[in-house]
């Protein structure tokens, strides 16, 4: 079976390692195009989320960490129970609030991926129903014509055989 350039082939695989995929108007480059742009889009979005929580986590240990520093130079130069009983508890409290607040960074982390990927994987269904529903209609396209042309040739055989007897 030989196809024309015309003809959209579901595989369209090259005729030379070096050509082939670029033909302009391929539905199936096209659909290759758009994955490759949008898994792109997904990776820096990705990697953007990453790199702010990474800032803001760094940035929460440090304040923790100059706090709890400050809490035990407080505890050690503590004069009475109740000066070390507030030391203990400023660093208690520098310790939870930096757990807290790398734990929320983690959670929004979490929920920019979840997001990030809930579009990648709607972007890409929505560009294969679309190409699936393309090829339906062209195969509908297709068997109207082949009905028609059957009609025609089964016509074509009657008038025949008419014209014989």
């Amino acid at each position: 079976m030989t196809m024309n350039q015309n003809q959209k082939m579901f595989f369209p695989w090259p005729s030379t390692l070096a050509g082939g995929w670029q033909r302009p108007g391929n539905a199936m480059t096209d659909l290759i195009d758009a994955q490759t742009m949008r898994m792109q889009h997904f990776a820096e979005e990705m990697q953007r989320a990453y790199a702010d929580t990474y800032e803001k986590q760094i940035e929460v240990l440090s304040q923790t960490g100059e706090r709890l520093s400050q809490s035990v130079q407080e505890l050690m130069s503590s004069q009475g129970p109740a000066e070390m009983l507030s030391a203990e508890s400023r660093i208690a409290s520098a310790w939870l609030e930096g757990v807290t607040a790398r734990s929320q960074h983690w959670l929004t982390l979490g929920q920019k991926l979840q997001q990030c990927c809930a579009d990648f994987a709607r972007a890409s269904f929505e560009d294969l129903q679309q190409e699936s529903e393309d090829l339906s209609s062209e195969v509908e396209e297709k068997a109207a014509d082949t009905t028609a042309e059957a009609a025609k040739q089964l016509k074509a055989v009657k008038t025949g055989a008419k014209h014989a007897a």
